[in-house]
């Protein structure tokens, strides 16, 4: 597997399928900002209606109708009908995605936890989705919504540091100062979790019920750039 991020914000989509699988695909698209989304359901529910609103097409896809989507997503419908409309998109030139059936799969959804611009992701190539969703969770309560806003501080900064004809070592540098200047990976390490068990095995990593992170080399963020504490 090779981990890539789409910007399905400039990419043509379709969503095909049934049920609450179909909507909850809907709801991951959305949230990733995909503008040029095309639903088909020969079945909407009210409330696939109501959230795909006039992207709706209360139907299978026909031959052609997948002409040009760089990605279609399957989910909910029969084996049969799932092999069907995934042979016609990949035919079409499209990325495929059919929902709890990797061998249909170009590419898989990952699980996300998503801060602002800030996207983490989680992905077990399809085999295990629970542990994806249980992961998520343990991120959920890791990364508060500060690191969305962190994350467009860290953007303004790089900016005026590539402005300033800074490479990007020099910038990569620059910002790990930053950051644990800010503390915010401290913040990680501090979180307790509820997942994790409050006692463990003596020398456990795990056993205070918090996500042990190796120690940060302690830097300062100044004009001349960055260097290690003494």
């Amino acid at each position: 597997m090779l981990p890539i991020a789409l910007d399905v914000a400039r990419l043509k989509v379709a969503l095909v399928g049934r049920g609450d699988a179909v909507l909850r695909r809907l709801d991951a698209l959305d949230a990733a900002d995909a503008r040029r989304l095309v639903v088909f359901s020969d079945a909407p529910s009210p409330a696939l209606a109501a959230r795909a609103g006039d992207r709706l097409r209360r139907r299978l896809p026909a031959a052609g109708e997948l002409a040009g989507c760089r990605l279609v997503v399957i989910a909910g419908l029969p084996d049969a009908s799932s092999e069907a409309l995934a042979a016609q998109a990949s035919a079409a030139g499209a990325l495929v995605n059919v929902e709890d059936a990797t061998a249909l799969c170009d590419v898989h959804m990952p699980a996300v936890v998503r801060r602002g611009a800030l996207a983490v992701a989680i992905s077990t190539g399809g085999r295990s989705p629970g542990l994806a969703r249980l992961l998520k969770g343990v991120l959920e309560r890791l990364l508060d919504a500060r690191w969305g806003a962190w994350l467009d501080e860290l953007a303004a900064q790089r900016a005026r540091w590539r402005d300033a004809g800074l490479t990007m070592a020099a910038v990569s540098q620059r910002t790990a100062a930053l950051v644990r200047a800010r503390g915010w990976l401290a913040r990680l390490e501090m979180t307790p979790h509820p997942d994790l068990p409050s006692q463990g095995r003596k020398g456990s990593d795990f056993g205070s019920g918090t996500i042990a992170l190796p120690p940060p080399l302690r830097g300062r963020v100044g004009e001349g750039g960055t260097r290690a504490d003494s």
